[in-house]
């Protein structure tokens, strides 16, 4: 099944604000954390992406050699991997042909209610208030050049001695902190507009896709990474988080 987190236009507003500051930090925190990721980044398409539902640590992919010699590549939890069961309780590996056929299952699922997604992706990212929010955008970095402007024209009062020094500390600590707010209403509507373009993006990709046909299956990865932000391994099934705010919860295909 799938569902979005932002669908209730009542609330809209302040998640979204909310959602572009977790997004950012989370970003900024994976950056940092390359623990069972770098060396697998650029050869197969669900690196970087899955994530141990138990403890949060990525997962490693392994090749293991079965009992008549077959190699089969799992992915395991990087901490459970490390330092046992007693750091983490996720089951020790996941087969890879597994994790595949369980996310095409659960795109063809989201595919199969693609007028449905999309209309609530739509709603839920209020596509619709971009050109709103550019209007916000504009108005405040309008705000913040008239306020550098008068903090300027405040520095010439006093060197052509027209006001005096306590006035001058006065009026430029005022400009000081008006800059302050003006800055910070400047990058959470930033952070939507990135928000916004993000979900834009995701739509187009996924509405392609589903008009020409494609499964969309995991071998296709710059697919897979346009649409995936990050996908949660439990030891039943897989959630799959869409850049969009959807969430996908799929059942293990044995």
């Amino acid at each position: 099944m799938y569902y979005t987190e932002n669908s209730h236009p009542a609330i809209i507003s302040a998640e979204m604000f909310e959602l572009a500051k977790k997004e950012l930090a989370r970003r900024a925190a994976a950056k940092d954390s390359t623990t069972g990721t770098s060396r697998y980044t650029s050869k197969y398409p669900f690196s970087g992406l899955l994530v141990c539902g138990a403890c949060g640590s990525r997962l490693r992919r392994h090749v293991r050699t079965m009992g008549a010699g077959n190699k089969v590549a799992s992915w395991g939890c990087a901490t459970r991997v490390s330092q046992g069961r007693e750091a983490c309780s996720a089951s020790h590996h996941v087969r890879e042909d597994v994790l595949e056929r369980t996310y095409t299952a659960a795109i063809r699922q989201i595919m199969e209610s693609a007028d449905e997604v999309t209309a609530a992706v739509r709603e839920g990212a209020m596509l619709t208030m971009e050109p709103e929010n550019r209007e916000s955008l504009d108005a405040v970095e309008q705000a913040i050049i008239e306020t550098q402007e008068k903090a300027l024209a405040l520095h010439k009062q006093k060197v052509a001695r027209q006001i005096t020094e306590a006035e001058y500390a006065d009026a430029v600590n005022e400009c000081r902190e008006r800059l302050k707010e003006l800055e910070a209403q400047q990058e959470e509507l930033k952070s939507i507009a990135t928000r916004y373009s993000e979900v834009k993006a995701w739509l187009d990709t996924f509405e392609e896709n589903v008009r020409s046909g494609n499964i969309m299956d995991a071998n296709d990865a710059m697919v897979m990474k346009a649409l995936v932000e990050e996908i949660i391994v439990n030891d039943t099934g897989i959630e799959i988080h869409c850049k969009c705010g959807v969430t996908i919860e799929q059942e293990y295909v044995k």
